[in-house]
């Protein structure tokens, strides 16, 4: 796979989440100070995969999960509400 076919990848998923999360109940979601400050910790993190925009721990995609209040990090760098 190239990065432009992981760009468009991640690119994808991340509509797909943003519309899921749109019509999610408002106690999924989180505030976008909390997100941006969980995101910040994951860029930070040497399980980032920054090209995927991945947690390689739990391999999820971190621009979507850190705005949702479902499931912590995996190596405890943050948590839920």
């Amino acid at each position: 796979m190239t990065k432009t076919d992981n760009e468009m990848s991640w690119k994808r998923q991340f509509k797909d989440g943003l519309q899921w999360l749109r019509n999610s109940n408002e106690y999924v979601k989180v505030t976008r100070q909390v997100s941006k400050e969980r995101y910040a910790k994951c860029q930070q993190c040497d399980s980032f995969e920054n090209l995927t925009k991945q947690c390689r721990e739990c391999a999820c995609f971190m621009p979507l999960k850190t705005r949702m209040n479902l499931t912590p990090c995996p190596k405890g760098k943050w948590g839920l509400i």
